[in-house]
């Protein structure tokens, strides 16, 4: 069973939650949002209610009675939409039923919030939490495994094309060679046939 962290309810009570932490959990409680490890999650509004009144009692067992008024706008709230909606909560922070971390059920009772909560009251905290969160990489930030324009000019490519060109040229002029020749001697055997017909 997971050690309770206890704190002093009366420091939490009062306190703007509009954005705290949960254990490692970043929670910006104006957008419904929670960053485990860099990823940030959307929860339902009703979700966060209830995390607010947990860590607002953190350390101190929640009656079920104050939950389901947290979580359900009808008069009569059944247990098991509290359930569901622990439940909900509980996969968001990624926190597990036989091994809690962060929500602890007390038998007969209600739940109680574990982990320890800090709020963020100025915008030097947030950023601190920030900053100990690690974050996934952007796409964008990736190295690019292609070559870039630069690169692909400097790679020693142009040689062969060079010798290719040289190549061809040669070819073509060795073939043009060939082809005046053999029409200058033609030319010059007709002359001397032509001469010798017209001697005799």
């Amino acid at each position: 069973m997971a050690d309770i962290e206890k704190t002093d309810p009366s420091d939490h009570y009062h306190a703007d939650f509009s954005h705290f932490t949960v254990g490692p959990v970043i929670v910006d409680s104006l957008k419904n949002s929670l960053i485990n490890e860099g990823v940030e999650q959307l929860i339902e509004p009703r979700l966060m209610r209830l995390l607010i009144l947990l860590a607002r009692n953190q350390g101190t067992p929640v009656h079920r009675d104050d939950l389901l008024a947290e979580i359900s706008d009808t008069a009569y709230p059944s247990d098991e939409a509290l359930t569901q909606a622990i439940s909900k909560l509980r996969r968001a922070l990624g926190d597990q039923t036989k091994s809690p971390v962060f929500i602890k059920t007390v038998p007969k009772r209600g739940y109680m919030l574990i982990a320890p909560v800090q709020v963020l009251s100025t915008i030097q905290d947030q950023s601190s939490a920030a900053e100990q969160t690690p974050r996934q990489p952007e796409k964008a930030d990736q190295p690019s495994t292609a070559p870039s324009s630069k690169q692909v000019l400097s790679l020693p490519l142009h040689i062969p094309t060079i010798w290719f060109v040289i190549a061809v040229l040669a070819v073509l002029i060795t073939g043009y060679h060939f082809l005046t020749k053999d029409d200058v001697q033609f030319i010059e055997k007709g002359d001397i046939e032509f001469i010798e017909k017209k001697k005799e």
